[in-house]
């Protein structure tokens, strides 16, 4: 029963909000013993999260899709360790009517274009080879500065005018009006204004017909969002992870954002494991308690010296309650 309430609950999270989701989650893996590692359950979230009946997409997805979508993945693998605190992706826009390869991409570093628009960019016509362009702006592991080439000029030059007011609609504007595009991308196209305008409207923009996502973002700012603004543009969205036939090659999409899935996901601190906390987190909570001390705004906590034992339940429920009344940052 908990495992339907959760399919109900996921399938509305945009309407309901991620919280509550994860909560039923969280509960359902306790009780059921169903999702026992956390890679686990953060695969299978998505999956149940259905954007429709896995059997709608079973016959949806081709063997073609899976073979443009392990292209993708190839793509995505270029950035691979480059696009930190984004995640890695891959894009691959085909001509329907011919299954030609029109365009490619990936994200090659965080505030340049993601793999949609690279892509985007070649099947347009503004760069020979959107993977070639990716490639030109990788971060330099080099200590030595170096001149940009041509092509990463060029590239910086498109991502200036894609963030400009029209960027997008000018560079892909109703690129696809005429001949039918389906897009597959290894994670969901974003759908919110961050260093780049949304994926999602761009594709939309450029009038793709179909979108095929290897994987749900599990960024609370995405979360289903950038599926919704495309189903709402009259784009058909097929969701791989929802087909059982292809399991592996969904896999293979969600192991590409491993490390971003655990880092954005809300954490289960009820069994006290704060594994999540990493050495950059703790030399930050040092200096913010430093300078917390040195002004006196410091929260302090006084506990009983001869008064017997406190109880561990008692000592958690305080250092939360200091935590939370502690102002943080956010940068």
């Amino acid at each position: 029963k908990k495992v339907m309430n959760l399919v109900l609950l996921s399938s509305m999270r945009c309407a309901m909000g991620r919280k509550a989701a994860f909560h039923v989650l969280r509960s359902t893996r306790k009780n059921s013993g169903i999702l026992t590692t956390p890679k686990k359950m953060f695969l299978s979230q998505v999956q149940v999260a259905c954007f429709s009946s896995p059997s709608d997409d079973d016959e949806a997805i081709s063997g073609d899709d899976v073979q443009f979508m392990e292209l993708a993945i190839k793509n995505a693998r270029n950035g691979f360790g480059h696009t930190f605190p984004n995640p890695a992706v891959g894009c691959v826009l085909i001509r329907q009517d011919t299954n030609e390869v029109i365009g490619s991409g990936f994200h090659p570093r965080a505030g340049m274009p993601h793999a949609e628009v690279f892509a985007l960019l070649e099947a347009c016509g503004h760069v020979e080879d959107g993977v070639a362009a990716a490639l030109s702006v990788l971060p330099e592991l080099s200590y030595t500065p170096t001149e940009p080439t041509e092509s990463a000029r060029l590239v910086q030059n498109l991502s200036n005018q894609y963030c400009q007011d029209g960027g997008a609609e000018n560079l892909f504007g109703k690129a696809f009006e005429d001949i039918p595009v389906t897009a597959y991308v290894t994670l969901e196209p974003c759908c919110h204004y961050g260093k780049t305008p949304p994926c999602a409207a761009s594709l939309k923009l450029a009038n793709v017909d179909r979108v095929v996502v290897g994987f749900r973002d599990p960024n609370p700012r995405v979360d289903g969002g950038g599926v919704k603004l495309l189903e709402d543009s009259g784009v058909q969205v097929d969701l791989l992870a929802n087909s059982k036939a292809y399991a592996d090659v969904a896999t293979s999409c969600s192991e590409l954002v491993e490390c971003f899935t655990k880092r954005i996901m809300p954490q289960d601190r009820e069994k006290g494991d704060y594994s999540h906390i990493n050495g950059a987190m703790r030399s930050a909570l040092r200096s913010l308690a430093n300078r917390s001390k040195s002004n006196g705004s410091l929260a302090e906590l006084d506990w009983p010296r001869k008064s017997g034992k406190v109880k561990k339940t008692d000592i958690q429920d305080n250092l939360e309650t200091a935590i939370d009344s502690l102002h943080l940052n956010p940068t």
